[in-house]
């Protein structure tokens, strides 16, 4: 071979060389975008039940579901023998009001269901005790605790927010 067609076929794989690259670097750039905007769908489901779960409607973008009468139940002793304590409250339910007639058919599913909404709460609270209800913070974890008890039993999100109207452990 001489040493020019050893030139060309030199300049011939690097062309090659070079093209490969320019083509796993275009696909690896493609990949990445791709990865990068995963599950940005805009106005898909998922990325509602998201917007949803993510953002909690205003006070004013809430319909108040009042549960009516009080609960008293006796709270978790923290020692046998120890006082019985016992909780009083009184809540309300924030429903998610941004689609009215969505919030419309969960309305009258928990005007149905208001005794799974009542047993979920006296659970929650015959599970805490007196101490943890009296914190600085008890009431707050208390209401997301509850929260969550209802967003489950329901399996949705549209209770958004819980209310105590009363709160008294004795």
């Amino acid at each position: 071979m001489s040493e020019e067609s050893k030139g060309n076929n030199k300049g011939m794989m690097l062309i090659i060389v070079a093209m490969l690259a320019v083509i796993i670097l275009a696909l690896a750039g493609v990949a990445v975008f791709l990865i990068m905007n995963m599950g940005n769908d805009g106005d898909s489901a998922s990325g509602n039940v998201s917007h949803v779960l993510t953002e909690v409607p205003s006070a004013l973008d809430q319909r108040i579901f009042d549960l009516g009468d009080s609960i008293t139940t006796n709270l978790l002793a923290t020692s046998p023998g120890g006082p019985n304590n016992f909780v009083l409250v009184n809540l309300s339910l924030g429903i998610n009001n941004l689609d009215e007639e969505a919030a419309d058919d969960f309305w009258i599913l928990l005007a149905e269901r208001q005794p799974v909404v009542r047993d979920a709460v006296t659970s929650i609270l015959r599970r805490a005790t007196a101490e943890e209800l009296r914190r600085p913070d008890g009431a707050d974890v208390l209401r997301e605790d509850i929260l969550t008890a209802l967003q489950a039993a329901f399996a949705s999100p549209m209770i958004v927010e819980v209310y105590f109207n009363q709160f008294a452990v004795h």
